[in-house]
């Protein structure tokens, strides 16, 4: 059997990124339902505009029980947002940190069972919800409304988890092309390694710098209104963070350590009423967010929507 080693310079990005595939499952999600928004002629709009700058939609629907089937994939994407880090791959593949894996599958389970209860309540109005919209759009509506049938067809959420692993068998039957895509495959870990960095700093940063501006006092002297959820925002990305820091970065851990010593018993009744309290836990989380700015500087400039 032929050993394929790594290419040249190769062997330190492959190291510095060896254990994160080790401590992550992808998952890949589609989510699928019935688009409400069609075009529409510009032929049909009367306009003092030229027309050829226009483009104009129409909502063939007006209907809550859709808008909450809308609403149902939109908390569940955010909980993805909060609890996944980003993958290598294509829009709709989340690296999903083993630590968080029950979890996040178990919320997938119960998502999915929702939203088949949400879709069963669009299917029992829907008829009527599209003829009544498409009586209140007069000469811009359709001929003939949807079969309802055919709509509830779209929607759907397939799922499925892959590995990462490299084709084996191209090492014995392919040599040239083994290398060739385990050159590819180290590189994509090296950058998912800046980016899971990247994010989770961003986070960070971004609780820092809130936590740090809502307890700063007001011009006047005065403290700030804030929510309970200013801590408890925090709080929850402690809480994950050990699982989701699958890239083990150690300068933002020891961040995260200094913050749970902070926050340690602290609580937000506290620092609404002790106000040496509430400045000391302001300047020092004004202080993290200067620390964690200086560590994004040379952050990859790629962006990462989870959405």
């Amino acid at each position: 059997m032929v050993q394929m080693g790594l290419p040249a310079g190769q062997e330190t990005a492959h190291e510095s990124g060896a254990n994160i595939l080790d401590r992550a499952v992808l998952l890949s999600l589609t989510i699928s339902k019935f688009g409400i928004s069609k075009k529409v002629s510009v032929s049909e709009i009367e306009a003092d505009a030229d027309k050829a700058l226009l483009k104009v939609s129409k909502r063939i629907l007006d209907s809550p029980e859709y808008d909450a089937i809308g609403k149902a994939d939109s908390a569940f994407r955010s909980l993805l947002g909060d609890w996944a880090l980003p993958s290598m791959f294509r829009a709709g593949v989340y690296a999903i940190p083993l630590g968080l894996l029950d979890r996040i599958d178990g919320e997938l389970g119960q998502y999915i069972q929702r939203r088949r209860l949400l879709v069963a309540a669009f299917g029992r109005v829907a008829a009527e919800q599209l003829r009544a919209t498409n009586e209140r759009l007069r000469g811009l509506g359709d001929d003939e409304t949807p079969d309802v049938d055919k709509v509830l067809r779209a929607f759907g959420v397939e799922y499925r988890y892959v590995s990462t692993a490299p084709p084996e068998k191209l090492r014995t039957i392919r040599a040239d092309i083994f290398a060739r895509e385990s050159t590819k495959a180290h590189a994509d870990v090296a950058a998912m390694v800046d980016e899971v960095k990247s994010v989770l700093r961003q986070a960070m940063r971004d609780l820092c710098g809130h936590c740090a501006d809502k307890l700063q006092p007001k011009a006047d002297g005065s403290s700030q209104i804030f929510r309970d959820s200013l801590v408890g925002n925090i709080r929850d990305f402690l809480t994950t963070f050990q699982a989701r820091n699958i890239a083990d970065d150690a300068e933002l851990g020891a961040i995260v350590a200094d913050v749970e010593g902070l926050l340690s018993g602290v609580t937000p009744e506290a620092l609404r009423s002790d106000a040496a309290l509430r400045d000391e836990v302001q300047g020092a989380f004004a202080g993290f967010k200067v620390a964690l700015d200086a560590m994004l500087t040379d952050a990859p400039r790629r962006r990462i929507d989870l959405s």
